[in-house]
């Protein structure tokens, strides 16, 4: 089998895969839930980043360093490291697209969301579809079948696609 036939094969599978269709990707970032109704969460960002409200706008923390703090409801919002009276949600944005963001163990690139729902977190990471099909694909296609530039290209062409 070719690799153009190989690359269609695998564009249409992951767009079937996911649900993808044209119409319904209006931009290049997707967000994934990572989880819900959580106690709590370890949440360690491994470089430079902001905390904002993502409700409002608002810029609550801005760190060069890295953090690394249990995040957890209370009665009058979320604490991670320091408490956020009044705010039930936060978003973490990494200065530099290299930084990771670690959350209940995984490690994540892009922003991560956070919410307070009846007393229990959820959380979502939001990132450029190619980075989430490149992940999605890496786990699915064993690395001695596919380089990572040939990944690199079948994500750019979902995108295209896309």
């Amino acid at each position: 089998m070719n690799i153009k036939k190989l690359s269609i094969l695998f564009c249409a599978t992951a767009c079937s895969f996911f649900g993808l269709a044209a119409d319904s990707v209006k931009s290049t970032e997707v967000k994934v839930q990572l989880f819900r109704d959580y106690e709590g969460a370890l949440v360690e960002v491994k470089g430079a980043y902001n905390v904002f409200d993502p409700k409002n706008g608002t810029k609550l923390i801005a760190s060069y360093l890295p953090s690394s703090y249990y995040m957890y409801p209370t009665t009058d919002g979320l604490k991670w490291g320091q408490e956020f009276p009044d705010v039930y949600q936060l978003l973490i944005a990494a200065d530099k697209k290299e930084t990771t963001i670690v959350v209940a163990g995984t490690e994540y690139r892009g922003k991560a969301y956070f919410y307070q729902i009846q007393g229990s977190i959820g959380a979502v990471n939001e990132l450029p579809l190619d980075d989430f099909v490149m992940s999605t694909l890496s786990t699915h296609i064993p690395e001695e079948i596919v380089s990572q530039d040939a990944l690199e290209a079948l994500a750019i062409a979902l995108r295209t696609e896309v």
